[in-house]
């Protein structure tokens, strides 16, 4: 057995055991301290993993292994020195997240794109921004093909193209908006005012009822978004918007909504009892 492979092993067990604070496994510490880049990444993903991680431990260990080429150390340290406190050095942080994108790291390429877009450690430049979020998006990174038709539809960093958002908006439905309502709704709303895009009210509504039945896995903001979509979807079928008007049809989704405390969707159901 190798000795990376043994400290990998130690380190599976340790996870299973109580602990206070990290207890970091003596095999795997050694290893990497003799210059393992595999030993010194893990090192880093247990400080930066573990609730009472250090993460000043962890950039330690992923800088380290960053160093010797290791891609998935260059994003990781990228991240942490650019997003999360303490944020010691962002201009290193672009450094190592560039590192990471010209491998085709997907995530790498988006995290750039949002320090050139926001100028964090960077001056700022959104068509530097898009150009990256483009290579994301095509590898099939569902935020940066969000993120690509957004650009898109605001016209920033691009010139606004109401038909490129919403393509690329499209395709980012078919991957984190598959479980996630949020982004649904979203482009739901989009559609529903042809806000960027072109309007399509048809699609907004089968947007916001797929957006009803998405398994609650992202906890209580899921819940949030799933009790907006029944809400929206309601309003349609009240207004007549995208689909046929349906009054019972309506009351069935806004007391559903309200079942969830939707203040908006109470305050209509009150309205149509009145009237």
């Amino acid at each position: 057995m190798s000795l990376v492979l043994l400290a990998l092993v130690i380190l599976s067990i340790c996870k299973t055991l109580p602990t206070f604070g990290v207890q970091e496994p003596r095999e795997l510490r050694r290893v990497a301290k003799q210059g393992d880049v595999e030993a010194q990444y893990q090192l880093g993903n247990l400080h930066n993993n573990h609730s009472e991680g250090d993460k000043r431990e962890a950039v330690k260990w992923f800088r380290k292994a960053a160093e010797q080429g290791h891609t998935e150390a260059q994003y990781e340290v990228g991240m942490l020195l650019c997003w999360f406190p303490p944020s010691e050095n962002q201009i290193e942080a672009v450094k190592w997240l560039r590192e990471a994108a010209e491998k085709e790291h997907a995530r790498a390429q988006y995290q750039l794109a949002r320090c050139y877009f926001e100028g964090k450690g960077i001056l700022q430049d959104k068509a530097k921004a898009v150009e990256w979020w483009r290579k994301a998006a095509e590898q099939g990174d569902s935020s940066s093909q969000w993120a690509l038709g957004e650009a898109y539809r605001t016209g920033e960093g691009i010139p606004q193209d109401g038909e490129q958002a919403v393509e690329w908006l499209r395709k980012a439905a078919t991957g984190v908006m598959r479980s996630n309502p949020a982004f649904r709704i979203r482009l739901g709303n989009y559609l529903l005012t042809g806000d960027g895009i072109p309007e399509d009210k048809g699609e907004a509504v089968e947007l916001f009822r797929r957006a009803t039945a998405a398994p609650i896995r992202f906890g209580y903001s899921c819940a949030q978004n799933i009790r907006e979509a029944q809400y929206l979807l309601g309003k349609c079928y009240f207004k007549g918007e995208g689909v046929t008007k349906d009054e019972a049809e309506a009351v069935k989704w806004l007391r559903r909504a309200a079942e969830r405390n939707h203040q908006m969707a109470i305050e209509l159901l009150k309205e149509i009892d009145e009237n």
